[in-house]
């Protein structure tokens, strides 16, 4: 539907308002909040329905807390994204979600996540506290620092892997901690080479610290983060408490690192990229690798 045949706000029904709210709280990047089940997987804790029902709540407070978060960002640049080739078209942007309610619902979701998070655990609840402030500090302005802007968003990654190791009350390996870390870079880093190829030198119209990258300094920073991924990833099967525990851990080496040369290649030469968890499930050696990968890890943990 082009802009001359859209109907108006006032003429949209409750059950559109309904579903253009639940695209704004973008239920696609919920997958993000699965790192929450990292301890419990590597744990061996997963056949624990207790411990697992527990991860499983806290992950529900993770997609609703960062819902909250999507709302607010949204708010924010709603001019901005207005002037966007496809964010034009989010509920905010283009007037589908009234920005009063969707200013309601954003404070419901801080409310709910937040107050379910301590719930469930207090540590917990620091955790998602601590998240919550992270992800403020982005949209309120450390976004548009280059380089700090993927750095904030991969440290999000890594608190979603300690809020659920915290759930439960187990360590997770340093090692772990560092895979999550440069494999969030390596994400954040191709998301930002697709806007710059895509937007062009409009770029820093829409995102400030586009500005100040380019597309080799990309690729070069690709290449290390991928690097140090795999190699992270190699010490924790290897040598790692986990690894010694269930010696065939680095039995899923490989696809690890198909994976990403896979995703790599998406990136490099078809400029993929910037929407992660549609190029992962729309591109079926990615995916199958993922697949593999999580098959062959609940089967090494289950012995």
């Amino acid at each position: 539907m082009d802009a001359t045949s859209r109907p108006e706000p006032n003429s949209w029904s409750l059950a559109q308002r309904a579903f253009a709210l639940l695209q704004a709280m973008r239920p696609h990047q919920w997958i993000k909040n699965l790192l929450l089940f990292a301890g419990l997987i590597f744990s061996s804790r997963f056949t624990d329905l207790e411990q697992a029902g527990k991860v499983s709540l806290a992950f529900l407070a993770f997609c609703i807390l960062s819902s909250g978060v999507y709302l607010f960002n949204d708010l924010r640049d709603v001019e901005r994204d207005r002037h966007h080739p496809t964010k034009r078209d989010r509920p905010i942007a283009s007037g589908r979600l009234p920005a009063q309610a969707a200013g309601v619902w954003m404070v419901v979701c801080w409310v709910v996540g937040l107050g379910s998070a301590f719930l469930i655990d207090r540590g917990l609840g620091w955790v998602a506290l601590a998240y919550w402030t992270l992800t403020m500090g982005y949209t309120l302005g450390l976004k548009e620092t280059p380089i700090l802007d993927v750095a904030l968003i991969a440290m999000g990654f890594v608190l979603r892997a300690i809020a659920g190791a915290v759930t439960i009350q187990v360590m997770i390996s340093p090692w772990l901690i560092v895979c999550t870390f440069f494999l969030a870079l390596f994400l954040g880093f191709a998301k930002r080479r697709h806007e710059l190829v895509t937007l062009g030198e409009n770029g820093s119209s829409h995102r400030e610290a586009l500005g100040d990258y380019s597309q080799t300094f990309l690729e070069h920073l690709l290449t290390m983060t991928m690097t140090v991924t795999i190699m992270a990833y190699a010490v924790y099967t290897i040598l790692s408490d986990t690894a010694k525990e269930h010696p065939g851990l680095w039995y899923t080496l490989p696809f690890v690192v198909y994976a990403l040369f896979r995703y790599y290649y998406r990136v490099e030469r078809h400029d993929a990229g910037g929407a992660p968890e549609k190029l992962i499930l729309q591109d079926r050696h990615v995916l199958v690798s993922i697949l593999l990968w999580i098959a062959c890890v609940g089967w090494i943990m289950a012995r």
